[in-house]
């Protein structure tokens, strides 16, 4: 008997990113694999199939191949991606993640929660006062700006260009970059390069308690991080500390709009608010996919992947597997903690989930105590198609009594 053919999911059609938890929640219930329409690459969509390839050593990070795709092959851009964590494979990740997290300490973390609830409050006063809060362009970008800020020790003035910069290197996570986006995302590159490098030396010259001077100190075995990796890494901290909170709160107040009675039991039951935070991580993850390399010949919930082949993992089909989540298109902020894989799995997993977690925590705290609905006043918020960080182009809300 021949057996069957895998189904075929179409993200050339930029219609299908608008629904893409209900897609592949609706393509998960029929088969744990599927392939990719325009060319044929294997998609791991059920939740068990995500955690298997997570944890294979033999299934690597893709490096510059998707780069590659996008036709490029040299250049800043090229440069910076061979450099940046999610995308190394050991021994130079476990190298530099080891390196990473002696400075980027939970304690580190923990201290910022009283600043994010101050900020969060402060914002949301302002958006109430002028009848209507910009979510994606001051309440959901200026809280993890401001919050990486102060880790790393960025003046207060220059929160907002470092903003811009992190905007503009977040469209290299898209999956195809138009030749004025890599303009723009190399301008950004550079200018923050030079900035940080700047910060770095004055760092060097007089230590204080961030997260920079932490980084110059921090020595394993002997090894230091170079001042090329030291670059790299802060702009990925910046990248990585912005753009995927952006999207969380982005999208927390999205829901809270769509589902004003989630809103009302977590005001009658505050502490929810961590459940919450994992319903909505769980419900529209903001990594859509994450793309891994064979290593070597081998079979995939018995599908053959030769070595060199490259696959997709679905995150939004892993967190509505019916396997593992009961009513999975439901968004229930009282669903006891499950894991999910919004952040990953196994050595690649976030380094930033603790930091994502608890922005998300306080600021949804704030909306809570503050004691009003949410209500969007522009047209429905559409997401920005093809970018596997996602995120809306657009949100403003109302906050009524």
């Amino acid at each position: 008997m021949a057996k069957q053919a895998l189904p075929e999911i179409d993200l050339a059609c930029p219609e299908n990113w608008q629904r893409l938890s209900a897609l592949f929640g609706e393509e998960v219930r029929r088969s744990p694999l599927a392939r990719l329409a325009q060319a044929g690459t294997l998609m791991v969509l059920s939740a068990h199939g995500l955690e298997e390839v997570l944890r294979d050593s033999r299934m690597l990070a893709s490096g510059t191949r998707p780069l590659q795709a996008s036709g490029i092959f040299e250049g800043p851009l090229y440069e910076w991606w061979s450099r940046i964590l999610v995308q190394s494979n050991p021994p130079m990740h476990t190298r530099l993640r080891g390196l990473l997290s002696r400075a980027f300490t939970p304690k580190r973390v923990e201290a910022m929660r009283p600043l994010v609830g101050q900020i969060a409050l402060e914002l949301l006063a302002e958006g109430r006062e002028n009848g209507c809060l910009d979510v994606t362009g001051r309440f959901a970008h200026d809280i993890p700006v401001r919050i990486i800020s102060a880790m790393l020790g960025v003046p207060d003035g220059d929160h907002e260009v470092f903003g811009h910069w992190s905007n503009d290197i977040g469209m290299a996570f898209a999956t195809v970059i138009s030749p004025d986006s890599r303009k723009r995302i190399e301008e950004a590159i550079s200018n923050l390069h030079g900035y940080v490098g700047a910060l770095v030396k004055d760092r060097r010259a007089a230590p204080k308690n961030d997260l920079i001077s932490a980084l110059i100190e921090v020595e394993e075995a002997g090894d230091r991080l170079s001042e090329e990796e030291m670059l790299v890494m802060i702009s990925n901290l910046i990248f990585a500390g912005h753009d995927t909170t952006k999207g969380l709160i982005s999208v927390m107040m999205n829901l809270l709009s769509e589902h004003p009675e989630q809103l009302e039991a977590l005001r009658a039951n505050p502490d929810l608010i961590p459940n919450a935070i994992e319903e909505i991580l769980r419900f529209e993850p903001i990594a859509a996919m994450t793309v891994r390399t064979a290593a070597e010949d081998l079979e995939i919930l018995g599908e053959p992947v030769k070595s060199g082949d490259q696959v997709i993992l679905v995150i939004p089909a892993a967190n509505r597997d019916p396997e593992v989540f009961d009513a999975p298109e439901r968004f229930d902020v009282t669903r006891p903690i499950q894991k999910n894989l919004s952040f990953g799995q196994g050595s690649h997993f976030c380094l930033g989930a603790s930091l994502a977690r608890l922005e998300g925590q306080e600021a949804l705290r704030a909306v809570v105590e503050l004691g009003c609905t949410v209500e969007v006043v522009n047209p429905p918020a559409r997401w920005i198609p093809y970018a596997t960080i996602r995120g809306f182009d657009s949100l403003h809300v109302a906050l009524k009594n």
